[in-house]
């Protein structure tokens, strides 16, 4: 925590890379469950997912808040969680760079799923469908969705 906080406050950082420290000094806070960095890594968490820069910081940032909730408090926060969530798994689905996204997708899918049946059941129906996939998919990536071509 306190090598992040050092980088933080180098003055060869660049905002790329303040938006990556401030997000992974909020995780980190919030996980070590100290009540005096809780609240600051909950606003910095907030702030980013808040954020209209919609990069890879703001993905984590969402999970890490829903994450966040999840612990607390998550009855008073599932719309939240799911929108967090959603979110998160919204960015993942349009990543290029598979290796990464594949697995996050994933986890960030069953997470929201999950969290749906535990606090809906197995009828709920209200999580949004992946946004543009015709614009997430390369090219040369075959599409097998029935009633659905490329133009």
């Amino acid at each position: 925590l306190d090598i992040y906080k050092q980088a933080l406050t180098s003055s060869d950082v660049t905002d790329k890379n303040k938006r990556e420290l401030k997000f992974k000094i909020s995780d980190c806070a919030w996980r070590t469950l100290d009540e005096t960095l809780v609240e600051d890594a909950k606003n910095n968490l907030r702030e980013l997912s808040e954020d209209k820069d919609h990069d890879r910081w703001w993905a984590e940032a969402n999970e890490s808040l829903a994450e966040f909730y999840m612990m607390k408090d998550r009855w008073s926060n599932a719309e939240t969680i799911k929108l967090s969530l959603d979110n998160a798994r919204n960015y993942w689905a349009g990543v290029t760079d598979l290796k990464l996204a594949r697995s996050r997708f994933i986890k960030v899918s069953f997470t929201l799923g999950d969290f749906a049946v535990q606090n809906w059941g197995y009828y709920y129906q209200d999580i949004r469908s992946i946004g543009n996939v015709k614009e997430a998919l390369p090219p040369s990536q075959p599409l097998h969705l029935e009633g659905y071509s490329r133009s």
